[in-house]
């Protein structure tokens, strides 16, 4: 008792002393936590002043976990586990989820679900694309074959349920992977395919449904992200493009049933990108179009700030601002300390004053981005897709601090990538089942997702986990 004291009085001392003098109030963080896709419910930073900002192969690595598979999800994080899917097979009939110790990078245990339900395992489905989420109770992670497994912290199977074997198969052009999103009871799962695309919400401890609804349909690689409200509320919130060329829309449902509260149409281009969370009411929503990721009209006039507001009718979404020009790539549009950042498949970098958008500045990076951008402290962390990663100082000036290398491109041999699957082929589906494979094609490496941990810049390279830190 004596002990708690004296560490409630010393964080009291600290308080104080920073409020006399300006300075930020940044506690340690013994218990780290990135619990879900894009750190929403994320613990705050230990320091952001001892972020890494150089790195390379032989650099600032604490550690280098090998990953059983492949995966394109990003790390979870709950205090000293680090949860990551991958999956495995010609078919992917296996979906694997690895539990990494955060202090030294070692496998505390691997679980392994077999499917039924095969897709082929190359760069033209997604592989493992959904991030699975965390708390308390452990891990559950969803796979682009409909297996869902809920895992307590030891690895132990909770529960499970095979989404495709219950509601059918999905038929898309190149699989899901919309990541898993929750609350305190509840994780949401997004099924965009072909016909009838669903959300359905699963109970965590059971693995029951509480509700299930069809939606539009549509195309998204994007998450459903849970947003905030003014007024006390929180809403499931999704961003999809129109199918066949049609308007695409962002809406918000009410996360207890399921219903759509609001939405706001006659949006384009927004198949991939993520709605990010600026603050209560409030997202940025990106879109990109062609196959370059250039410029377009529409795809313009869909980036932007989004308020939603109650009102007394009910709920209205509107632009607080529109890009007159930025598009985002594959990734999605991120803030940080007023900015907003929007970087398109060329690698370009837009950064934009939140309260009105007016471009600050708009700058080419060395490579393009697959992974959301996020700040940390004074520092904006750009992971670009083929190992070279861009530090840039956040803020209306566009300064780069560090060109990071963690591998060179030809240091991993390269493949060519297997043929183009005919457009509007099935996964799945009884119309057009895919050709079995029997090999898996390999590709180029790629960093696919990077989160900041007790200190670690962890990065998912498809195989691979890097731990970053400062030597101590």
């Amino acid at each position: 008792m004596a002990s708690l004291r004296k560490q409630a009085l010393a964080r009291m001392l600290t308080a104080w002393i920073a409020a006399s003098v300006g300075m930020p109030i940044v506690y340690a963080e013994s218990n780290p936590k990135w619990p879900s896709f894009l750190g929403v419910g994320r613990s705050d930073l230990e320091n952001p002043g001892e972020a890494p900002v150089q790195w390379d192969s032989k650099t600032n690595i604490a550690w280098v976990a090998k990953l059983q598979g492949y995966g394109q999800s990003s790390p979870i994080v709950w205090e000293n586990d680090v949860y990551l899917t991958c999956i495995d097979g010609p078919m992917k009939d296996v979906c694997r989820v690895q539990c990494v110790d955060l202090s030294n990078g070692s496998v505390r245990w691997t679980y392994n679900a077999t499917t039924k339900n095969l897709i082929p395992n190359d760069d033209y489905h997604s592989r493992s694309a959904m991030s699975p989420v965390a708390d308390a109770r452990g891990v559950v992670a969803g796979f682009e074959s409909g297996v869902v497994v809920a895992l307590d912290r030891s690895g132990k199977l909770r529960w499970s349920i095979d989404l495709f074997e219950k509601y059918g198969s999905t038929e898309t052009n190149h699989g899901i992977s919309s990541s898993l999103c929750q609350n305190d009871d509840h994780v949401f799962v997004w099924v965009q395919r072909k016909d009838n695309p669903y959300v359905i919400a699963l109970n965590k401890e059971s693995g029951q449904e509480v509700w299930r609804v069809e939606r539009p349909a549509g195309v998204s690689w994007g998450s459903p992200v849970m947003l905030p409200m003014e007024d006390g509320s929180t809403h499931l919130v999704m961003s999809c493009s129109g199918r066949d060329g049609g308007a695409g829309f962002l809406c918000g449902l009410d996360v207890a049933t399921g219903k759509e509260i609001w939405k706001l149409e006659g949006l384009s281009g927004n198949s991939s990108q993520t709605p990010y969370i600026v603050a209560p009411g409030k997202v940025l929503v990106g879109a990109s179009a062609g196959r370059e990721g250039g410029p377009s009209k529409e795809a313009i006039a869909t980036n932007g700030l989004v308020k939603i507001a109650k009102t007394e009718s009910g709920y209205n979404a509107d632009y607080v601002w529109r890009s007159q020009r930025a598009t985002s790539g594959f990734c999605s549009p991120s803030y940080h300390d007023g900015y907003a950042y929007f970087t398109d498949r060329r690698g370009i970098v837009a950064c934009m004053k939140i309260e009105t958008g007016e471009v600050v500045y708009s700058e080419r990076l060395d490579q393009s981005v697959w992974a959301t951008p996020f700040g940390i402290g004074d520092k904006m962390y750009f992971i670009g897709e083929v190992g070279t990663s861009l530090v840039l100082r956040a803020g209306p000036k566009f300064e780069k601090l560090a060109t990071n290398v963690l591998w060179e491109d030809d240091a991993d041999a390269q493949y060519a990538p297997p043929s183009r699957p005919p457009r509007g082929e099935a996964n799945g589906g009884e119309a057009a089942k895919p050709a079995i494979q029997t090999e898996i094609p390999k590709t180029k490496p790629r960093q696919y997702a990077a989160v900041y941990v007790g200190n670690k810049l962890l990065i998912r390279r498809g195989d691979q986990l890097y731990a970053i830190a400062n030597p101590k």
